[in-house]
Protein backbone atom coordinates (compact mmCIF):
# COMPACT_ATOMS: atom_id res chain seq x y z
CA UNK A 1 0.00 0.00 0.00
CA UNK A 2 1.13 3.13 -1.18
CA UNK A 3 1.62 5.84 1.80
CA UNK A 4 -1.39 8.32 2.66
CA UNK A 5 -1.17 11.22 0.23
CA UNK A 6 -3.49 13.87 0.93
CA UNK A 7 -4.62 16.87 -0.94
CA UNK A 8 -6.65 19.97 0.77
CA UNK A 9 -7.80 22.70 -2.20
CA UNK A 10 -11.34 22.75 -2.36
CA UNK A 11 -12.67 24.84 -4.87
CA UNK A 12 -16.15 26.72 -4.25
CA UNK A 13 -17.58 28.29 -7.12
CA UNK A 14 -20.71 29.84 -7.63
CA UNK A 15 -23.76 28.35 -9.54
CA UNK A 16 -24.72 30.05 -12.90
CA UNK A 17 -27.95 29.37 -14.87
CA UNK A 18 -31.43 29.22 -13.04
CA UNK A 19 -29.74 28.74 -9.42
CA UNK A 20 -30.32 30.45 -6.29
CA UNK A 21 -28.59 33.56 -6.05
CA UNK A 22 -26.14 32.17 -2.57
CA UNK A 23 -25.71 28.20 -4.58
CA UNK A 24 -22.49 27.42 -4.57
CA UNK A 25 -20.76 23.77 -5.92
CA UNK A 26 -17.90 22.45 -4.41
CA UNK A 27 -14.57 20.68 -6.44
CA UNK A 28 -11.57 19.52 -5.43
CA UNK A 29 -8.35 19.59 -8.49
CA UNK A 30 -6.33 16.15 -8.76
CA UNK A 31 -2.93 15.81 -8.90
CA UNK A 32 -1.72 15.29 -12.37
CA UNK A 33 0.62 12.51 -11.02
CA UNK A 34 -2.16 10.63 -9.37
CA UNK A 35 -4.25 10.66 -12.73
CA UNK A 36 -1.66 9.81 -14.94
CA UNK A 37 -1.30 6.58 -12.26
CA UNK A 38 -4.96 5.80 -12.52
CA UNK A 39 -4.57 6.34 -16.26
CA UNK A 40 -7.71 8.31 -16.38
CA UNK A 41 -8.44 9.75 -20.06
CA UNK A 42 -11.78 11.18 -21.65
CA UNK A 43 -12.96 7.94 -22.19
CA UNK A 44 -11.67 6.66 -18.63
CA UNK A 45 -12.52 8.79 -16.22
CA UNK A 46 -14.87 7.08 -13.30
CA UNK A 47 -14.28 6.92 -9.74
CA UNK A 48 -16.19 6.26 -6.87
CA UNK A 49 -16.43 8.42 -3.90
CA UNK A 50 -16.88 7.40 -0.34
CA UNK A 51 -17.96 9.22 2.82
CA UNK A 52 -18.42 8.61 6.45
CA UNK A 53 -18.66 12.16 7.92
CA UNK A 54 -14.92 12.16 8.80
CA UNK A 55 -13.07 11.77 5.17
CA UNK A 56 -14.37 11.35 1.41
CA UNK A 57 -11.99 8.52 -0.23
CA UNK A 58 -11.26 8.92 -3.78
CA UNK A 59 -10.77 5.58 -5.42
CA UNK A 60 -11.02 4.24 -8.95
CA UNK A 61 -14.98 2.57 -10.54
CA UNK A 62 -15.08 -0.75 -9.12
CA UNK A 63 -17.76 -2.05 -7.23
CA UNK A 64 -16.32 -2.20 -4.03
CA UNK A 65 -18.21 -1.00 -0.93
CA UNK A 66 -16.33 0.40 2.81
CA UNK A 67 -18.18 -0.62 5.58
CA UNK A 68 -19.56 2.82 7.53
CA UNK A 69 -18.97 4.78 4.51
CA UNK A 70 -22.23 6.30 1.83
CA UNK A 71 -20.67 5.57 -1.35
CA UNK A 72 -21.70 7.83 -4.99
CA UNK A 73 -20.65 5.58 -7.60
CA UNK A 74 -19.10 6.21 -11.38
CA UNK A 75 -18.74 10.07 -10.49
CA UNK A 76 -16.73 11.79 -13.63
CA UNK A 77 -13.52 13.58 -13.32
CA UNK A 78 -14.03 16.49 -15.93
CA UNK A 79 -10.86 17.15 -18.07
CA UNK A 80 -9.80 20.32 -19.03
CA UNK A 81 -7.17 22.42 -20.21
CA UNK A 82 -4.67 24.25 -17.55
CA UNK A 83 -4.53 27.79 -17.88
CA UNK A 84 -2.30 30.55 -16.59
CA UNK A 85 1.58 29.90 -16.54
CA UNK A 86 1.05 25.94 -17.11
CA UNK A 87 2.98 24.17 -19.72
CA UNK A 88 1.04 23.56 -23.26
CA UNK A 89 -1.26 20.34 -23.08
CA UNK A 90 -0.91 20.58 -19.26
CA UNK A 91 -4.15 18.92 -18.23
CA UNK A 92 -6.49 20.19 -14.88
CA UNK A 93 -8.83 17.07 -13.53
CA UNK A 94 -11.46 18.54 -11.52
CA UNK A 95 -13.84 16.17 -9.49
CA UNK A 96 -17.34 17.41 -8.09
CA UNK A 97 -17.80 17.06 -4.44
CA UNK A 98 -21.57 16.58 -2.94
CA UNK A 99 -22.59 19.92 -0.88
CA UNK A 100 -24.20 17.65 1.36
CA UNK A 101 -20.93 15.87 2.37
CA UNK A 102 -19.31 19.76 2.90
CA UNK A 103 -22.10 20.59 5.08
CA UNK A 104 -21.51 17.91 7.25
CA UNK A 105 -18.15 18.50 7.33
CA UNK A 106 -18.98 21.48 8.73
CA UNK A 107 -16.06 23.43 6.79
CA UNK A 108 -15.47 27.34 6.81
CA UNK A 109 -14.31 29.80 4.41
CA UNK A 110 -10.41 29.28 6.13
CA UNK A 111 -10.65 25.47 5.54
CA UNK A 112 -11.67 25.56 2.17
CA UNK A 113 -7.99 27.40 0.92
Amino acid sequence: MRPLEKYTRLNVIKCAGNSSKNAVKYRVTLPNSWMQEWKVTKENRSVDLFFNGMEIIVQKASNEEIQGYEKLANRLISISSSGGGASKGTLRYNLGICNKWVYELQLNDMQLL
